[in-house]
């Protein structure tokens, strides 16, 4: 199946089972994509993703996911 739990983007964490994390989605904050001045490396990035996560204060944000969450963007884990 085409889930988290074998996806070349997805780590599992152990302080969090079963729950791990996505590295497809990028992190967004204010400061650096979209709402100041984003740079044209910055601007290129967030028009080539599909989706991303945005935390207020530029922080942190990651996608949480289970093993058996699956996406369209599943690619194979070698």
């Amino acid at each position: 199946m085409k889930t988290c739990g074998n996806c070349a983007h997805w780590a599992e964490n152990e302080d969090s089972k079963p729950f791990g994390f996505c590295g497809y989605v990028i992190h967004s904050n204010g400061d650096q994509y979209g709402y100041g001045h984003p740079s044209d490396d910055e601007r290129a990035e967030l028009e080539r993703c599909k989706a991303r996560v945005e935390d207020g204060s530029g922080y942190h944000a990651c996608l949480i996911t289970r093993m058996d969450f699956g996406c369209s963007e599943w690619e194979k884990d070698d």
